[in-house]
């Protein structure tokens, strides 16, 4: 029943009387009005609130609203405004209420603007002490916000109301949701998972009033714009720290505000009654977790109690008994004193060259370039900022060290003045000076020789440990100043400077074998580990190395193992590392790239499991950690598909889900499970990464496919708008939104903004991006709308265009002078488009024909490769309609590989052997794994040959499932393009079964998909028209 509002006043004492008595309007909101009422029983004054009918009117509102007022009435609290009864008369929802004779807390802050810090802490504990006995309670109540908070006349306490109302009207609006997928509350005060539509718990509520606090002493939320920017910036960034925005505001409460607004829910207070203590100087607050790439996450400094100062908390006086202080140590960038530009490289280089010269001795740990660097981001120290004795103990405390040395230089004309100063960390006192001063003339690196013998002897070095930076790394100062800008460039993730900077290294010193670590490492980052410039870095890495420190030589062992393959020595070579030193976040890193790559065995569960919590261990030590972070992403995302093959069982562990045959292994409680349990795990993760690297590309990309993996593409959207808002240009957006499109079934606009975004947009538009091959992924995607409609003209348009980007953002020179972009990328992209589909022939066999004449021209080194960039090509010139196996048995010549099992039935089926067909799909699942040939050919090929062995139970078994809501969206995917011939194949084997109604349906959708396809595809459109003929229908 709807209620015209000048006749709700009216309509509600007519419902209520006699019991209640109308007075006034004291209010109204977005949910209702409350009037002033007189309770006639207990003659008492009361305020009612009656939802706006026009929110009422939906079913089983009255069924959820009166459940909610029911909870709510049995919590009592001071501060929590008491519900009496509840209940729904002609057609109203209202309860009565407790009258509290004041104001809101918005009418205080539209009046004053903000409040005085010692008044916010007030109000602040009192709906800290509220919200805890609700959540005790069970009840979460989703709407926090200063109109819901009433002040109480006289004694000016903090009351919370409107306990569950946003909750109880939301599901039948239409506007906000309970379940995932949308958010209930008011934008500017959600919590990121309320606002990202996920399942919430009393720590949202948390954050909500960490939300209010910051407004009562800012003058304004955290987050302001519209809805939509709101609520993306509150998944996304980290507000400005309050004290920074009032800087009148105690430490102690600006600590406790931003602790409740910490982005995760278990790095917020647990509970109201911990913000409580906290504000009442009962409980110390830990300090946020940061940091940057390599970063130790071991800080323990915290705030103490309200009116306490900031202090050392749970540090031991001194290193562990038995440990000598003097073998553990840090090196902080010298000071320049004369801030004499010319020789500001040594600022930086000094902790290179020290560092290098001390690794010599092994019973001595030093801690790192990278890290020393992540450690110093961890307390907010810029390049170049002054570091004093304190900081310094206590960035030592931090690697876990004994010795700190704080040094300076001063260069006049062709001397070099250095000085070092050894620090006990326990006691603060000053061990040692050593000074150095000498001629330099060009090369200053004897000096840092001879400084770090000194560094040596005091440390109780022995004599033989041999020193000396132009022995163990470049006789060419050029040269070795190259390496050191290039690792900078690597600390800030510039890869692509990196790279050049390496290449130069190594180009004026061919026998650099730490810069040729460091460049392998660096291609190995930006484009993958088979990559040929990075094998012949890390060969000749290996190779000029034996001057180099113990750990050093171990690294790049370590290395070399994996991207050679040799997984299981790679494992041994980065214990060795994680035993000597288990905060190196690198060698965990490591670690978990040699199970991530390890496809040994059919069943890659528990190499999956070993690497997820090792990048997990790797992001513990350092949450800055880009790679650890595209890793994990990329496993939950595949686990969070609607049929992974690998599920997430636990939080940090994956169990094979589906058998070869397509058989699912686990039940689907399990499976469900399984899958939510991933989507959280991807959210939660995506989240933290957007936060720790805001200006990350990948990091939004992360976020964007966590939202489309868990259907909520609205959220998805506003990712992308909320990137967008950080730079005008971003060319690879369009790609983006048409992907979350494509996901969300829009295929049609999906596919009309990619044609839009194909004819406007040029490959030096995504220069910026260098060393960014993600955006590469972003364009090839767009592929898989195409391939899905049958339009191959934009599909290779596609694939062309990311390929042209691709050598725009990965582009190098090699140094030999020959071209980084060649065309294996393209072929393998184009060869799997075609062979999809089933066509072009002339198209499979161009590709084919190109990487066959480049593996024959080839060097022997490099022919297998190249031949395998046309595998997808040769195979599918034989199981198309062109039927041709030459092109595999030309391909078997080149490279003597060995086809999968499922190629080979086919090929026995060709030659009219069936009983050779049917024991080659009988043989088990080989550990041989070859990207090029297998995975994503596996199941259409088997279902191709059972169905011509006549199987076609066992056809339609190997199809379960293979339809467009189990791919993934993300990357260049082939399988869109096969889907029309997997329906086409189920649609032939319902029909051969007599299942006529599930036949139809399948060449039903065959129509639906590819009635526009290309003429290519054509054949395929006419076989379903011929199958819907034969079932009756025109």
């Amino acid at each position: 029943m709807s209620h015209p509002t000048a006749d709700l006043f009216t309509t509600l004492q007519g419902a209520l009387e006699p019991h209640y008595r109308l007075e006034r309007e004291l209010g109204r909101g977005g949910m209702g009005v409350v009037f002033l009422a007189t309770d006639t029983a207990l003659d008492r004054r009361v305020a009612i609130k009656v939802v706006h009918p026009e929110l009422a009117a939906h079913p089983s509102i009255v069924r959820r609203f009166l459940a909610e007022a029911r909870t709510i009435a049995k919590v009592r609290h001071p501060s929590i405004v008491a519900v009496h009864a509840a209940g729904a008369a002609d057609g109203l929802l209202y309860y009565v209420m407790d009258e509290v004779a004041g104001e809101s807390l918005r009418q205080r802050l539209v009046r004053e603007g903000r409040l005085d810090p010692l008044e916010v802490g007030r109000i602040l504990a009192d709906l800290a002490a509220a919200l805890d006995a609700a959540g005790r309670a069970g009840v979460v109540h989703r709407d926090v916000k200063p109109e819901n908070v009433l002040l109480e006349e006289g004694t000016g306490r903090a009351m919370l109301a409107d306990f569950g109302i946003a909750r109880a009207m939301a599901i039948e609006t239409g506007d906000v949701s309970t379940g995932q997928g949308v958010a209930v509350g008011t934008p500017s005060y959600m919590s990121p998972e309320q606002a990202a539509g996920e399942e919430v718990d009393r720590r949202s509520d948390i954050y909500a009033l960490g939300v209010v606090a910051y407004e009562m002493l800012a003058g304004h939320p955290p987050f302001q714009g519209s809805n939509r920017v709101v609520v993306s910036r509150h998944i996304a960034e980290r507000p400005v720290p309050i004290d920074k925005a009032r800087s009148d505001c105690p430490r102690p409460l600006a600590a406790a505000v931003m602790r409740a607004l910490e982005k995760q829910p278990a790095d917020r207070w647990q509970s109201g009654e911990e913000l409580r203590q906290a504000l009442a100087g009962e409980r110390v607050i830990p300090p946020r977790r940061r940091g940057r790439r390599g970063l130790v996450a071991a800080a323990v400094i915290a705030l103490a109690a309200v009116g306490t100062s900031v202090g050392l908390v749970g540090r031991s006086n001194g290193p562990p008994a038995g440990v000598n202080p003097r073998h553990s140590m840090l090196i902080l960038p010298f000071d320049n004193l004369r801030d004499d530009r010319s020789a500001e490289w040594i600022r930086e280089g000094s902790v290179s060259m020290l560092g290098l010269n001390l690794s010599q001795w092994n019973d001595l740990t030093v801690v790192d370039h990278e890290r020393m660097h992540d450690l110093m981001a961890q307390h907010d120290l810029k390049p170049g900022q002054d570091v004093g004795l304190e900081t310094a103990r206590r960035l030592a405390r931090d690697a876990g060290v004994w010795t700190v040395v704080l040094g300076d230089f001063t260069q006049a004309g062709d001397s070099l003045h250095l000085v070092a100063r050894v620090y006990d960390v326990s006691s603060g006192a000053r061990v040692e000076i050593a000074r150095v001063d000498d001629r330099a003339a060009e090369d200053v690196r004897p000096l840092f020789d001879q400084l770090a013998s000194k560094l040596l002897d005091l440390s109780g070095a022995p004599n033989e440990v041999q020193i000396g930076l132009a022995r163990s790394t470049t006789q060419s100062l050029a040269a070795y100043r190259a390496y050191l800008t290039g690792v900078e460039q690597l600390n800030r993730w510039d890869l692509a400077g990196a790279e050049r900077e390496l290449s130069r290294a190594v180009a004026i010193d061919s026998a650099f074998g730490l810069a040729y670590y460091k460049l392998a490492l660096t291609r190995g980052w930006l484009v993958g580990t088979e990559d040929s410039v990075a094998d012949r870095a890390i060969v000749r890495a290996t190779a000029h190395s034996a001057n180099l420190p113990a750990h050093d030589r171990t690294v790049i062992s370590a290395y070399r193992a994996f991207i050679g393959g040799e997984h299981a020595d790679a494992r041994d070579l980065y214990q060795q590392l994680l035993s000597r030193d288990p905060a190196d976040a690198d060698a965990w890193y490591g670690l978990g790239e040699t199970w991530f790559h390890d496809t040994t065995g059919v069943n890659q569960a528990p190499a999956r499991t070993q690497a997820l919590r090792a990048f997990r261990r790797t992001l513990t030590l350092d949450p800055d950690y880009t790679l650890a972070y595209d890793h994990v992403q990329h496993m939950l995302a595949s686990a969070a598909g609607a049929r992974p093959h690998y599920a997430l069982v636990a939080p940090d562990s994956f169990a094979l889900a589906t058998g070869a045959d397509g058989r699912m292994l686990l039940d689907s409680a399990a499976l469900s499970g399984a899958v939510r349990r991933a989507r959280t795990e991807a959210l939660s993760t995506a989240r933290t990464w957007v936060a720790s690297q805001p200006a990350t590309l990948r990091a939004h990309g992360a976020m964007v496919e966590a939202y489309v993996a868990s259907g909520n593409f609205t959220a998805a959207f506003a990712e992308v708008d909320r990137f967008r808002q950080t730079s005008p240009v971003h060319p690879e957006l369009p790609f983006v939104e048409a992907r979350i499109r494509f996901a969300s079934g829009d295929v049609g606009r999906a596919a009309a903004q990619l044609r839009s975004a194909l004819d406007t947009v040029a490959p030096q538009d995504f220069r910026p991006y260098q060393g960014a091959p993600t955006v590469v992924y972003d364009i090839a995607a767009a592929a898989n709308v195409f391939a899905y409609q049958g339009d191959l003209t934009n599909a290779a348009k596609a694939l062309d265009l990311a390929d042209q980007v691709r050598r725009e953002v990965v582009h190098h020179h090699k140094p030999d002078g020959s071209s980084a972009s060649d065309e294996s990328w393209r072929r393998v992209a184009l060869g799997e488009l075609y062979a999809a589909v089933g066509g072009p022939a002339a198209s499979l066999r161009q590709v084919w024909q190109s990487a066959a004449e480049a593996g024959r021209m080839a060097p022997s080194d490099k022919r297998t490769h190249l031949a395998h960039s046309g595998a997808p090509a040769a195979i599918g010139l034989f199981t198309g309609p062109a039927g041709d196996s030459t092109a595999i048995s030309e391909y078997r010549a080149i490279t003597g590989d060995s086809l999968s099992k499922e190629v080979r039935a086919l090929l026995a089926l060709n030659r009219g052997d069936s009983t050779g067909a049917r024991r080659a799909l009988a043989e088990p699942d080989t550990t041989d794994k070859k990207p090029w040939m297998y995975a994503t050919y596996r199941r259409p090929l088997a279902a191709q040959a059972y169905y011509l062995l006549g199987d076609y139970r066992t056809t339609l078994r190997v199809l379960q499932d293979f339809e467009p809501a189990t791919l993934r969206t993300g990357g260049f995917d082939s399988r869109w393009g096969m889907i029309g011939r997997v329906r086409l194949l189920r649609g032939a084997a319902y029909e051969q079964l007599g299942r006529r109604a599930e036949a139809r349906v399948e060449y039903q959708q065959v129509l639906a998909q590819w009635g526009g396809a290309d003429t290519t595809l054509q054949p395929f459109v006419r076989q379903a028209e011929q199958g819907l003929a034969r079932l009756g229908e025109g």
